[in-house]
């Protein structure tokens, strides 16, 4: 997959708009890459098990926000199911 040979440590905000198959693997890779300060934005589908830190809309209009070194943290805490 192309997203393995990018390197995104220089960005801060990222937007995702892709289908939930993909979530998972986008959300390793920008917890890889990510700086601490980084804001996540994920259209349609959120990101499996990661806190959000606002979410707007419903349905296939909903819009997910997340902040990196809050989901770091939730993470070594051990993930927990969140439902939607």
């Amino acid at each position: 997959m192309f997203l393995s040979q990018t390197d995104l440590s220089s960005y801060n905000n990222v937007t995702a708009f892709l289908s939930p198959g993909l979530m998972e693997v986008l959300g390793e890779k920008l917890l890889k890459d990510l700086p601490d300060d980084a804001c996540v934005i994920a259209a349609r589908f959120p990101f499996p098990n990661w806190p959000l830190r606002q979410s707007v809309g419903s349905d296939l209009d909903e819009t997910f926000a997340y902040d990196i070194s809050t989901v770091r943290s939730h993470l070594r805490k051990g993930p927990k199911i969140v439902e939607y």
